[in-house]
């Protein structure tokens, strides 16, 4: 029943795009465990058990090697994404699952501290990300009202980029001792948009952050914000907070009132309290643009 409802989960269901990423990464670890079950399940109670024990561990082993890539064939085959990190998952379920039946050798206690160690091994790689998402989730609540001020790497993971590349930089800071240093590459509409964030921003008075312009000439940085409703509108332009902001070179400190914000939409007030978005992005870029950006927080003054 466990690897039929796991198996099913390859093809339907999932999380959507706004879940938070802890239930995405939850179902993602789902490869680990779906191959973990399988190859527990043939080397211990399929017939292949008659086989000895290293030449069916390489037959169930080869075999949900060639399941996991028809897996990932049909999922791009019905508007899923191709990853070869599910690929890895897969291979790190199947061993683990191959290894936890020899731990009833207790009687050889190296080896059966070796099995452990191994198997904490695999269990602690495969679930690595779900680990950090869960550490850098609490770090975003325990800070709040700081959205990010990159001062652990793991901040990079709350940002989305277009046409852009992230790293973490330490030549130029306004607060603390790191920033993001940001490439924009040519293009429509190059950006980075912070989608994990703390949701509530109600109670406060406004949003500040700098950014620092390596050029030698000014650059208009456009911000837009929307709510959790936004995309019920088809993500329509007059239902959220579309500004611009004109940074000169050098660093710029970024003061935007939250009421501006509430009162963007056209038709309706912002919600407050499920804040989904935040983007800086140019548009029409004719040539690679760096900036550092530093500091992002709500303050009530």
């Amino acid at each position: 029943m466990i690897i039929a409802l796991l198996t099913g989960g390859l093809f339907i269901g999932g999380p959507d795009y706004y879940d938070h990423r802890i239930i995405k990464e939850l179902w993602e670890s789902g490869h680990f465990i779906l191959f973990l079950f399988l190859s527990f399940f043939l080397f211990t109670y399929s017939k292949l058990n008659r086989i000895e024990a290293v030449k069916r561990s390489a037959i169930i082993l080869g075999a949900l090697l060639v399941f996991g890539f028809l897996t990932e064939v049909v999922q791009s085959l019905v508007g899923r994404n191709y990853e070869a990190k599910d690929l890895l998952n897969d291979l790190l379920g199947a061993l683990t699952g191959l290894l936890i039946p020899h731990l009833r050798f207790k009687t050889n206690l190296s080896r059966f501290v070796l099995l452990v160690s191994l198997i904490i091994s695999l269990v602690t790689f495969s679930f690595r990300p779900l680990l950090f998402t869960v550490i850098d989730a609490v770090k975003l609540q325990q800070d709040f009202p700081i959205l990010s001020n990159f001062e652990t790497p793991s901040q990079l993971k709350r940002w989305e980029h277009r046409l852009a590349k992230l790293s973490i930089s330490e030549s130029k800071v306004r607060d603390g001792e790191f920033s993001m240093r940001a490439e924009l590459f040519p293009g429509k509409y190059p950006g980075i948009t912070l989608k994990h964030l703390h949701e509530n921003w109600q109670g406060y008075q406004s949003i500040k952050f700098s950014v620092y312009l390596d050029a030698e000439y000014p650059v208009n940085l456009m911000i837009k914000v929307y709510d959790q409703k936004h995309p019920k509108s088809g993500y329509n332009h007059s239902d959220r907070f579309n500004g611009r902001l004109s940074l000169n070179p050098g660093w710029n400190d970024c003061l935007l009132p939250l009421h501006s914000i509430e009162n963007a939409p056209a038709e309706r007030l912002m919600n407050m309290k499920k804040i989904a978005s935040l983007s800086l992005f140019t548009t029409d870029l004719k040539q690679k643009l760096t900036l550092y950006l530093d500091s992002l927080q709500l303050t009530k003054d």
